[in-house]
């Protein structure tokens, strides 16, 4: 998964003049949802095994990379006179975040991969009507 969110992070970054930020995030997403409706769809028809289990993961991975700076710099420039208070709010929602997925959510569905892909759907739907929710209130 790191080597997916270097790689996307990289292609970002080679395409930050080339590519405006929203055809990047477009990019981005698109390579999260195909990537999670591929995982559920694999592992509700397959058994999990390598390397078929992680190809998926690591596109979701890819397509975070490319997305996430992109979205955190949008975020920080709300409140371009409080950067600093703005990116410890950004991490404080993302480490919480974490936390209640791996505390709460993960144990709930560890026990089948195919669950796990469902909730990774489930999140990046939740992402994706967060995002585009919020880039419409601007």
């Amino acid at each position: 998964m790191i080597g997916g969110l270097v790689a996307g992070a990289a292609v970002g970054r080679r395409q930050a003049g080339r590519s405006t930020p929203g055809a990047l995030l477009r990019i981005g997403f698109a390579c999260m949802g195909i990537a999670a409706c591929a995982n559920l769809a694999y592992n509700s028809l397959f058994a999990a095994a390598l390397p078929w289990a992680v190809l998926p993961v690591m596109g979701y991975a890819f397509g975070l990379g490319l997305a996430l700076p992109l979205m955190t710099l949008a975020t920080l420039d709300l409140y371009p006179e409080m950067r600093g208070l703005a990116a410890s709010l950004v991490t404080f929602v993302q480490m919480l975040g974490f936390s209640l997925m791996s505390g709460v959510v993960a144990p709930l569905v560890f026990d089948s991969a195919a669950k796990l892909a469902a909730v990774t759907v489930g999140c990046f739907v939740l992402a994706s009507g967060f995002w585009n929710g919020a880039r419409k209130l601007q």
